[in-house]
């Protein structure tokens, strides 16, 4: 009866120092809880912190990209009108100058037309002087003569001219005016860039049509 009473007090003892080393290690845990909470309480919010300053740091790194991004399309482009701003005006400059010297060209070939007009009105006006000033007082009329245009062969017009020089009695004088006279296209022309030694010498003119449309080597013979 005793050893039972013992026993069950000595488990009533063992139960109580169980629920005493509990009770102990139970506030000892909640004690080290509370100091980690305390510790790790901080870190956290340290933690969230540093998250919020990244992603806003992030943030302003991709707004100033972007910023960056927008502003070099836009000078991309800006450069890219200029180049095709600067393309249009150089051809409208390459237009208007192409337009300028075609238009200065037929200006100086209207102007060469109209002197060269000019160099034959005057050729025959001096023409008809000296005929209405010379032939009033000869012969008979000699046949009307065919013109020289510096296109056919010079020696048989020449021949042909000769001849009837020859026929008519004219003196050199004479065959000098008809020979202008008959002069057109590019003989007029040739002829009136001769020296006037050579314009007042029908000898002489003749030569210097012979070497320039006819046969260089042909001796012109001076028929009296």
């Amino acid at each position: 009866m005793i050893a039972d009473q013992d026993k069950k007090s000595l488990q009533q003892d063992m139960k109580k120092q169980l629920s005493d080393v509990q009770s102990q290690c139970s506030e000892q845990l909640t004690a080290k809880t509370e100091e980690l909470k305390e510790v790790l309480d901080p870190m956290q919010k340290s933690k969230d912190k540093l998250e919020q300053e990244l992603q806003y740091v992030k943030s302003e790194e991709h707004q100033r990209y972007g910023e960056i991004e927008s502003t070099l399309e836009t000078e991309r482009k800006e450069f890219q009108q200029h180049i095709m701003d600067m393309q249009h005006q150089m051809k409208q400059e390459i237009i208007q100058s192409r337009q300028k010297h075609e238009e200065s060209f037929c200006e100086l070939k209207a102007e060469r037309e109209m002197l060269m007009n000019k160099i034959e009105e005057q050729a025959r006006i001096i023409d008809n002087d000296r005929s209405s000033s010379r032939y009033r007082n000869e012969g008979p009329v000699a046949p009307k003569l065919a013109t020289f245009d510096g296109k056919s062969e010079w020696k048989p017009y020449y021949l042909q001219f000769i001849h009837i020089a020859n026929k008519y009695n004219w003196d050199k004088q004479l065959k000098l005016d008809k020979l202008i006279e008959c002069l057109r296209d590019k003989a007029l022309k040739f002829y009136s860039t001769r020296p006037p030694s050579t314009q007042d010498d029908f000898r002489l003119l003749s030569d210097k049509l012979n070497q320039r449309f006819g046969n260089k080597d042909l001796q012109l013979q001076d028929v009296r």
